[in-house]
């Protein structure tokens, strides 16, 4: 989650400057110079707010994310599979950190600022769950989830 805020404060920075680039060249000749001098420093700024506000970076960080948490053995989820009943994940939560120092913090349904945050989640997801199958060597979420589901009808 760290290399997408990191991501999105770099594109607003970015957004900033271009904003101030623009606001000084209409008050000062200088400034006007200066664009006109860098001009292909400006375009490239240019392009890259283009392409940040514009195009679905989301996925592509989600899996690097993933990649490094499961380098780094930090097993955590963003969301609990989608398949647990809403009364169970909660239980399905607690018992996999218990049971297997899995964390589960559901960032999805909580603030979702765009389109680029689910699909992080959803890249993220993707990569980390079968690196802790591997990991465990067998499906620890269909353990959890039985174990859920017996709590829960207790």
């Amino acid at each position: 989650m760290i290399t997408l805020v990191v991501c999105y404060l770099v594109g607003v920075v970015a957004t900033i400057a271009l904003i101030v680039i623009g606001l000084a060249s209409m008050v000062s000749l200088r400034a006007r110079l200066d664009i006109g001098r860098h001009f292909w420093a400006n375009a490239s700024l240019l392009g890259f707010v283009v392409v940040f506000w514009f195009l679905p970076w989301g996925s592509t960080l989600g899996a690097i994310d993933g990649s490094i948490d499961s380098w780094r053995h930090t097993w955590q989820l963003n969301c609990p599979p989608r398949n647990i009943p809403t009364r169970e994940r909660f239980v399905f939560s607690r018992v996999l950190r218990d049971r297997y120092g899995v964390f589960c913090s559901p960032v999805h349904g909580c603030i979702v600022l765009s389109r680029n945050d689910v699909t992080f989640e959803q890249a993220h997801d993707a990569m980390i769950v079968p690196a802790i199958v591997r990991h465990f060597g067998f499906d620890i979420f269909a353990d959890c989830e039985q174990a859920a589901h017996d709590e829960t009808q207790r």
